[in-house]
């Protein structure tokens, strides 16, 4: 019985903890972590925009592309985040079940909600990085990948978030 109710504390931490980094804003890039890997051509404007987050700022958009970028963004914002404060509330009711009486069927389909509106929200992200990718020239492209293997995981939710 103990083991039981440790597994049950266990598993309801997670699943809070879980919640609290949804709840949490993204904070700053440290660059100072990656200063040794940065390229010799990349500059301190560089450095600067990275930090606020404007990656895209670094590419020297064209006013067309720039208006395409922002049409895209508001596209795929509108879209995303109603199903983010679906998947937090979806959480928040997975967490609520998890310590309450429900069946183990109601438990796995809370779940299964929640999975799904994680992939959508995979999805979209993914599908508005394709068409901004179209946008972007072959050598933006490849500033923009460079940029992403020197930052990592960061700058690609910045992307996807903004």
């Amino acid at each position: 019985m103990l083991g039981k109710i440790s597994l049950l504390a266990t598993i309801i931490s997670f699943s809070t903890m879980g919640n609290l980094v949804l709840a949490e804003p993204i904070k700053p890039l440290d660059l100072n972590k990656f200063k040794h890997n940065i390229p010799a051509n990349f500059n301190k404007q560089t450095e600067t925009e990275i930090k606020r987050g404007n990656v895209l700022a670094i590419l020297n958009l064209s006013d067309q592309q720039k208006q395409e970028m922002e049409r895209i963004r508001r596209k795929y914002q509108a879209l995303i985040l109603p199903r983010r404060q679906n998947l937090r509330q979806a959480k928040q009711d997975l967490s609520n079940l998890m310590v309450g009486n429900s069946s183990i069927e109601v438990i796995r389909a809370k779940h299964q909600e929640v999975s799904s509106l994680q992939q959508q929200i995979n999805n979209l992200y993914f599908e508005s990085v394709l068409e901004m990718r179209e946008i972007l020239t072959p050598s933006q492209r490849t500033q923009l990948a460079q940029i992403i293997q020197q930052y990592g995981d960061k700058i690609r939710n910045r992307l996807g978030s903004r």
